[in-house]
């Protein structure tokens, strides 16, 4: 039903073309979707939410997925998105723990 309503507004609204930013469950399905595309389109001209026409004329739908993980586990790259915030958060989280605990007199803890 999902996928049905996100086709619907793309066709109600002429887009497209997607880029989806996300790691494996974003990515996978994006091409879930891509697959039943056809499938989709042809279920809303049988309920009558969209003219043979305009099923037709948004036959194809394009997808540029791009790998957003925290992880940077993706082969043939260098960063991918999210790992530079999720580091830099990271090092932001040690420092606080470093001044607290210099303030505090307490012994740095290990990360």
């Amino acid at each position: 039903d999902g996928r049905l309503a996100a086709a619907f507004n793309l066709v109600k609204r002429g887009i497209t073309n997607l880029c989806v930013c996300g790691g494996d469950g974003s990515l996978t399905g994006a091409n879930i979707f891509r697959s039943e595309w056809s499938g989709l389109l042809a279920e809303l001209v049988q309920k009558g939410r969209i003219t043979d026409t305009l099923a037709k004329q948004h036959n194809h739908l394009n997808i540029v997925g791009l790998v957003g993980s925290i992880d940077n586990d993706f082969c043939g790259t260098d960063m991918t998105i999210g790992a530079d915030s999720a580091l830099h958060r990271i090092m932001e989280i040690r420092d606080l723990h470093s001044s607290s605990d210099s303030y505090l007199g307490q012994p740095h803890g290990s990360f």
